[in-house]
């Protein structure tokens, strides 16, 4: 059973903040392959052992927690009951990338906590939430080694955008280096004028936008005063279809549009 399944975490929610005792069951299932249980006579056979004053070596073992081959370095119990994890020696290559590979999947679980906090602290932009999202994706695929991200929806949104287009709406939005009125202004405008907006109802879509975090509450009790959208006539100018034409190309090679 993959990690995901075993803790009911879906892809879906990954945004979410994972649990303090969730995040320590699996850092704990990262080294699960490392972790020997069994007769202790057996498994610290060849343990070193502290020297007495004359020499001699004692029952006891030296526990180092460092790289020393073959040291004992953790010492638990889990559900399965007790077991120790041993410092993989100089020559198992396998096992020294095995355990580098799960102590980066620790720091990359510790980072995905913070970056889920800062997702959900209080006065977060909007440019701010996408870099974070696209952090979350990449940290997610790599810490539960999923092959890739999961498919979106074909259309999450489709009383709004035609088939295909809210990938293109979302990414103008990281893209754009405008104010929310400007910047949503041109790409609904231009949208419409393409028959892809399906919704064109200024308030309609401006509260979508804010209960999408895709405009501030400053910027969206302005536009709400002015009531409308900045005038097709101003916003749809060469430059930002300019700028809108180079994005398709570059993202989005196959959607057949040439504005200019």
């Amino acid at each position: 059973m993959n990690l995901l399944d075993k803790y009911n975490l879906k892809w879906e929610d990954r945004f979410n903040i994972i649990p303090f005792k969730i995040r320590v069951k699996i850092n704990s299932d990262f080294f699960e392959k490392f972790k020997e249980r069994g007769d202790n006579e057996i498994l610290f056979k060849d343990h070193p052992r502290l020297i007495d004053e004359n020499g001699n070596k004692t029952e006891k073992l030296v526990i180092l927690g460092d790289t020393r081959d073959g040291h004992v370095i953790e010492s638990g119990e889990d559900e399965k009951g007790r077991y120790h994890i041993f410092q993989a020696k100089k020559s198992d290559l396998k096992k020294i990338k095995g355990m580098a590979i799960a102590k980066d999947k620790m720091v990359k679980l510790s980072f995905l906590n913070k970056l889920q906090i800062d997702l959900v602290k209080p006065g977060i932009e909007l440019n701010e939430i996408v870099s974070i999202e696209k952090e979350i994706d990449t940290l997610f695929v790599d810490i539960f080694d999923l092959e890739s991200k999961p498919n979106k929806e074909e259309n999450p949104h489709p009383s709004i955008f035609a088939d295909g287009i809210f990938e293109v709406f979302e990414k103008w939005v990281e893209t754009s280096k405008e104010m929310p009125q400007k910047s949503l202004s041109f790409i609904f405008q231009q949208l419409k004028t393409e028959n892809n907006l399906r919704l064109t109802n200024f308030k309609d879509l401006l509260n979508w936008s804010n209960d999408n975090g895709y405009i501030d509450k400053v910027n969206f009790d302005r536009m709400m005063l002015e009531g409308c959208f900045v005038s097709p006539s101003k916003i749809l100018s060469k430059g930002r279809k300019s700028q809108y034409q180079t994005m398709l190309d570059n993202h989005f090679p196959n959607f057949g549009n040439n504005l200019l």
